[in-house]
């Protein structure tokens, strides 16, 4: 049952043009070893100066990735420094989840959200992906952020 309502949820989304489809676009940064599929109608900033990562916008929807060294023991404190860097910053975490391989958590300020996915890669580094939008469309956006996990991924080692 709820397959058939995500899919019903994935259908209206696409059809009002909020879901993207995927583009033939991957982005893979050699420098840090992961990639993602780039979604149809997203407008890329380009490719950081340091080659770490790349923005991607579509209309109040941002897309960021960057790779950098794990600067922590392991990838769960990574996750909690990054963690604790959005709370400074102002924003109020409300769901987290964190193995050994990978972790993601949300927050919000009441007009914008986040999600943020950190996936370790090869020697000790990790790569982050942030999706930030309207509070609004929160519900409309999961989606969204499942068919970019699912195209976020480390290379082989």
């Amino acid at each position: 049952m709820r397959a058939l309502l995500r899919l019903a949820a994935a259908a209206f989304l696409l059809t009002t043009g909020l879901l993207p489809a995927w583009s033939d676009e991957t982005y893979t940064n050699t420098k840090w070893g992961y990639s993602w599929a780039v979604p149809d109608g997203f407008e890329s900033y380009g490719e950081d100066p340091t080659r770490s990562g790349a923005t991607y916008v579509r209309g109040a929807i941002v897309l960021s990735y960057w790779g950098e060294t794990l600067r922590e023991p392991d990838l769960p404190a990574a996750l909690a420094a990054s963690k604790g860097y959005a709370e400074r910053d102002g924003w109020n975490i409300d769901f987290e989840v964190t193995t050994n391989a990978w972790g993601a958590f949300t927050g919000n300020d009441g007009k914008k959200r986040f999600y943020r996915r950190m996936i370790l890669l090869c020697d000790a580094n990790v790569a982050s992906m942030t999706v930030q939008y309207l509070a609004q469309d929160a519900a409309k956006i999961r989606p969204v952020i499942e068919m970019l996990e699912a195209a976020f991924h480390s290379e082989p080692c």
